[in-house]
């Protein structure tokens, strides 16, 4: 199932606004396409804005420079990637994903005051097979991701719950 039908793209969309909104920010809404100059899935709150992605493939390299690019457009101070897990659906949005450049969460966190959670290390593209039983373990707070060939920390990539990420936007 490589890319997604619109069907799933707006349910899950759809979904991570209305969680957004009854989680704390109640001004979040699908943002419209622009284009090749698309601005994010969901705008949160002023400078805040989420890609959302329902995809068996996880490309989280790919997803996470779209995001990047996205937040750019938006002019965000904040861009993070929500992914939709397999077997975890609307009623659990909280549990979905929520995924960031380490050097972008780690200010994030520090602005915010966070004290970073104990994370598990995968390397390369072991994250595949790896993440989705990690995360469905309760006591896995985050998951840091060292893509293969990439030295520089703050370019890995940080995975948490959404609920996590939520905690940390407030």
């Amino acid at each position: 199932m490589a890319g997604w039908t619109t069907g799933k793209g707006t349910w899950a969309e759809t979904a991570v606004a209305e969680y957004a909104g009854y989680s704390g920010f109640p001004f979040a809404d699908r943002l419209t396409k622009k284009g090749s100059k698309d601005r994010g899935d969901v705008g949160w709150c002023p400078g805040v804005i989420a890609e959302v992605k329902y995809d068996k493939s996880l490309d989280l390299p790919g997803w996470l420079r779209e995001t990047e690019t996205e937040r750019v457009n938006a002019k965000a101070a904040v861009g993070f990637l929500v992914v939709k897990p397999p077997g975890i659906g609307r009623t659990r949005v909280g549990l979905w994903w929520s995924v960031m450049y380490a050097g972008q969460w780690d200010e994030l966190a520090q602005q915010a005051g966070y004290e970073p959670p104990e994370a598990t290390v995968i390397s390369g593209s072991a994250y595949k097979k790896e993440l989705p039983a990690l995360l469905k373990q309760p006591d896995t707070a985050a998951v840091v991701i060292r893509p293969n060939g990439v030295k520089n920390v703050r370019d890995w990539y940080v995975v948490t719950r959404l609920e996590q990420q939520v905690e940390l936007l407030h």
